[in-house]
């Protein structure tokens, strides 16, 4: 985990701290994409100078549970570095009108200014059809603002959501690579468990979902290491 001044930058703001994590997981020829993506921001310098397009948004959909969020965490393992922030929907919206999409564009400018990569968790909060709105007018400005972001973008964007059905046409189009991550089964979620906690996991632990599941193995780790520490220290 990063120390705390390393992301003092974001007191204040729209934006929240993306811990890097292991890659849950999921098929080789969806981790392939992936790893074209990463690779293409690895060298996006080079791609600029040599006149080629730079690699654009990538948008992750699938159930929940399925561990979208987990391979953003473990895609930030090999971003050459970057530091990892999260654009939250509840984050965004707000009561005052006009203020939703400006907080969009300040999470994108924010995160562009220390080079970030920014994920925008449950984007179809803020990015639902026009159909679906309930208050078309801000919503549609909350859309555009997003749309302008993604366009404008210098710095990699991830975004996941478990209703891509439900996100604007427009918007989609934005994002160059969509990938649906499927749901883990009950062995790929007990390997997931069993890599952070170093053992195999209890059956309780596997049933929950992948999201929960990965927090209480994580917290469960951390008990297990203090309980160890005061075990040496009572030894002492």
């Amino acid at each position: 985990m990063s120390d705390a001044d390393d992301f003092a930058w974001l007191a204040g703001s729209v934006l929240i701290e993306l811990e890097p994590g292991p890659v849950p997981v999921i098929p080789r020829a969806l981790w392939a994409q992936v790893d074209e993506w990463i690779l293409a921001w690895k060298h996006v310098d080079g791609l600029r100078e040599a006149g080629l397009d730079m690699p654009g948004g990538l948008l992750l959909h699938g159930p929940t549970g399925s561990g979208k969020t987990s391979l953003a965490r473990g895609i930030l393992n090999y971003m050459q570095g970057r530091q990892g922030v999260i654009l939250e929907a509840h984050n965004v919206l707000t009561e005052m009108f006009g203020e939703s999409p400006k907080n969009v564009a300040r999470g994108f400018a924010l995160a562009e200014r220390h080079e970030a990569l920014l994920v925008i968790e449950e984007i179809d909060a803020i990015g639902m059809k026009r159909s679906q709105r309930s208050n078309s007018e801000e919503n549609a400005k909350i859309t555009i603002a997003l749309m302008r972001c993604l366009e404008g973008a210098k710095i990699p964007v991830i975004a996941t959501t478990n209703f891509k059905e439900h996100l604007d046409p427009a918007l989609l189009r934005r994002f160059e690579l969509q990938l649906e991550v499927p749901a883990l089964d009950e062995r790929g979620r007990a390997f997931v468990l069993k890599k952070i906690l170093g053992r195999d996991p209890e059956p309780e632990l596997v049933a929950l979902p992948l999201n929960e599941s990965i927090r209480v193995a994580r917290r469960l780790k951390r008990c297990e290491f203090l309980a160890e520490c005061e075990r040496k220290e009572g030894a002492a």
